[in-house]
């Protein structure tokens, strides 16, 4: 039992560093900033879901968490993007970044 135990601490120590590596920053709101918001939260969620299988129902909980980092106006065209009846899924917000890139 200690060894599942000590299996669980390290894998979801790994999550915890992941997580504060995490660096969606960014004061400058450009095309090469949504670039990089976008790259940068892709890259952390691929080594999260190598730790964790897959992330599918964090999306709306991902999206609420970057969403924040996002300039006024990119955060008010996604707004109006999403349909009100269907919770949006993160390719399809990755799909809004890329294009606003």
């Amino acid at each position: 039992m200690k060894v599942k135990l000590d299996e669980l601490w390290d894998k979801y120590d790994k999550v915890q560093t992941v997580l504060e590596t995490l660096d969606l920053d960014t004061h400058k709101f450009t095309a090469n900033a949504l670039n990089h918001i976008t790259l940068n939260a892709k890259q952390h969620l691929g080594c999260l879901e190598n730790l964790l299988g897959s992330l599918k129902l964090w999306d709306p909980i991902i999206i609420f968490l970057i969403s924040p980092k996002l300039d006024n106006g990119t955060r008010h065209q996604w707004e109006l993007q999403i349909t009100k009846n269907k919770m949006p899924t993160l390719a399809e917000f990755y799909e809004f970044l890329e294009k606003r890139c």
